[in-house]
């Protein structure tokens, strides 16, 4: 297979169309920064070839971007002379669409041929298994025995036999594999369970390794036995020293001293506390009678400013007063003068 082309759009951290090209026979070396989108890349290829366009399994599902879409992947690649056009969308609206050979297939029938040019064995939901997965090794997993088909192994078979004939010649080879399978068939059944002997060396050392299992717990059962009874013995010359039990006398009696003198800063500090908060709140009732003094001397300030303007006042009042009696006193005048010219006048008119 060659590869010559990679398209992506809404697959991880590219949400636009991305197309790689410039591959060809050989070897092609993808180079860029961290976190450009190189794994991304390789993981598209990879499940544009394993997986099946009606996957929603977990690997699909990782294929989104972080806002969701529908993962579309296309790749064009040339296989035994012909050129391949392969182009599959996941999750929303899926599909699956196959060119090549002046013939397109759609859906199951171009995963069909896919596993077919592959020889791989599609499985519903999951990745493919064959001889790919097996060459298509991701970053991470090189250790990591992959899932093989049934063709897969055949083909595989096939060619470590033609290369073991190729070593030894044919009829070697046969003697070889014949030799191999009559020692094989002494130790294990035509199901590949083992038989015989070789049985029961397994059972025996299955048998060994839980004896071996039992007498480990023991020992470390023992072990801690004995750690715990040279514990208790240190424990033991430690209570019957003579000079320590002493000393923990004099130690006894000098932390009954400093009780006795914490017990004393205890009482004092006590003590000292209650004055505080006896002080406290003595301060606080002072300030409150300073508070009320200003608000005498405040209300004494407006009821002298009060007192005298009302003096000024009264005395207003007092001199409008004096006014008003001349004034009402030259009326009266004027009356008594007029009903005196009254009279003289009504006894004129008698």
């Amino acid at each position: 297979m060659i590869l010559r082309g990679l398209e992506v759009e809404q697959v991880r951290r590219f949400g636009d169309a991305v197309r790689l090209t410039g591959l060809g026979p050989g070897i092609n070396l993808l180079g860029a920064p961290n976190e450009f989108g190189k794994s991304t890349l390789l993981a598209a290829l990879r499940a544009v070839f394993l997986l099946p366009h009606g996957s929603r399994a977990g690997p699909v599902a990782a294929l989104q971007p972080y806002g969701g879409g529908a993962p579309r992947i296309a790749v064009d690649f040339t296989l035994d002379g012909c050129d391949w056009r392969l182009e599959k969308r996941f999750l929303h609206r899926a599909f699956a669409r196959m060119e090549g050979g002046g013939a397109r297939l759609d859906g199951d029938a171009a995963e069909a041929r896919l596993h077919a040019l592959l020889g791989v064995e599609g499985r519903r939901g999951a990745e493919a298994v064959g001889l790919l997965n097996a060459l298509w090794v991701t970053q991470g997993h090189s250790l990591v025995q992959p899932d093989l088909s049934d063709p897969a192994r055949a083909t595989i078979r096939s060619c470590l036999e033609a290369d073991l004939e190729a070593m030894t010649g044919g009829d070697a080879a046969g003697r070889v594999l014949s030799r191999v399978s009559a020692d094989l068939a002494v130790l294990l059944d035509g199901r590949g369970n083992p038989r015989g002997r070789f049985r029961a060396a397994i059972e025996a050392g299955q048998a060994a390794a839980a004896e071996l299992a039992r007498l480990d717990g023991r020992r470390q059962a023992l072990e801690d036995d004995l750690g715990a009874m040279a514990d208790l013995r240190r424990r033991l010359a430690h209570e019957d020293d003579a000079d320590r039990r002493e000393k923990e006398r004099a130690d006894l009696a000098e932390a009954g001293r400093v009780r006795d003198r914490l017990r004393d800063y205890d009482a004092r500090d006590r003590a000292a506390r209650a004055e505080r908060d006896h002080a406290v709140a003595r301060l606080g009732v002072a300030r409150q009678d300073v508070g009320r003094r200003a608000a005498w001397e405040r209300d004494l300030a407006a009821g002298t400013a009060r007192a005298s303007a009302l003096e000024s006042a009264f005395g207003e009042a007092r001199e409008a007063h004096a006014v008003a009696g001349a004034a009402h006193a030259a009326r009266l005048e004027a009356v008594r003068a007029a009903d005196e010219a009254r009279q003289a006048a009504r006894r004129a008119l008698d």
